[in-house]
């Protein structure tokens, strides 16, 4: 689950687009699942994210490149 500087429904469109173009770029991915949040409340978060990756490793390796930004 991401939350956006920019809510805009352009930015939160863009996000959910880019992630989607993740499908097929990556070999341990098997699924994605990507939606944009649709109820406007500064509580909610902007995009989500289900993902299923292969193995335990491709997650780890993940979370490493996550932390590195």
């Amino acid at each position: 689950m991401y939350k956006l500087k920019d809510a805009s429904p352009e930015s939160r469109n863009a996000a959910t687009q880019q992630l989607r173009a993740l499908s097929g770029g990556m070999p341990s991915l098997l699924t994605l699942d990507v939606g944009a949040n649709v109820a406007s409340s500064a509580h909610n978060y902007d995009v989500g994210l289900i993902a299923t990756l292969q193995t335990a490793l491709a997650c780890s390796h993940i979370a490493a490149i996550d932390s590195e930004q």
